[in-house]
């Protein structure tokens, strides 16, 4: 008797999870999207793209479609569908209703940015070595998008939210770190298309890091990465994950 007893209420229990189940619940999203974060914790971020669809985002609670969409773009990032990660940005950005914490707006609002300063450092890597270009190709190619680069990033850390915390800061400053290395890498490989030695090579270099110190409003290049080097480097990923934590 006892045990019948015991057994009818684990019975109503175990039917009711599975109805409920069944009819759309928030339980179903709340333990998919669980299993999404392990799977984004470990780096899985093909498999994060390919199961966080936009229907089954706004099937979540509306407390972690956020969430879900800077998963989703952080993930369509590391896999390199670049435009892909601009456009969830973007749509997590401007939908309306969604709940951000401040750290996953930040980083989404820098997302953009960050994605083209992969595409412009991609471009660059693919040139075969030694990666000598001309000022043509400087100016037509990498010039304008890294001086957007690394202003978009500067004027994010500087007018950030009071509670956007250090350690997102402290991210946006090294990812402009690594962008002005890699735009001074650029410059330095500028040349004639001739002679790479030459006088008017080296003056061709100097021009263009002349220029780039005046367009960011700084001494040089070198300058700004020394600033930017006084701060931590934090990982972007682990930034996110415990916001979807919490």
């Amino acid at each position: 008797m006892t045990r019948r007893i015991i057994s009818f209420p684990k019975q109503i229990v175990f039917f009711t999870v599975i109805v409920c189940i069944l009819s759309g619940c928030p339980i179903m999203p709340t333990i998919h999207y669980s299993a999404i974060q392990a799977d984004f914790n470990r780096g899985d971020y093909q498999k994060v793209d390919n199961e966080l669809s936009d229907v089954k985002i706004q099937a979540l609670d509306p407390k972690l479609q956020f969430n879900a969409y800077t998963l989703k773009a952080f993930s369509e990032w590391q896999i390199g569908k670049y435009a892909e990660a601009k456009q969830t940005a973007a749509t997590a950005m401007t939908k309306p209703g969604l709940v951000a914490g401040p750290r996953d707006k930040f980083f989404m609002s820098i997302l953009p940015t960050l994605v083209t300063s992969d595409e412009l450092t991609t471009k660059y890597q693919k040139l075969t070595a030694p990666r000598q270009i001309t000022m043509q190709t400087y100016k037509n190619d990498y010039e304008s998008g890294y001086k957007r680069v690394v202003t978009s990033l500067k004027d994010a850390y500087s007018q950030a939210p009071a509670d956007v915390p250090d350690s997102s800061l402290h991210y946006a400053r090294c990812q402009r770190k690594h962008a002005l290395m890699t735009w001074r890498e650029i410059m330095n490989n500028i040349w004639n298309g001739t002679d790479f030695n030459s006088e008017e090579s080296m003056n061709l270099r100097e021009e263009a890091r002349d220029r780039a110190a005046k367009d960011i409003q700084a001494t040089s290049i070198g300058d700004e990465i020394k600033k930017e080097e006084k701060y931590p480097c934090p990982e972007a990923k682990a930034l996110i994950t415990a916001q979807a934590t919490q």
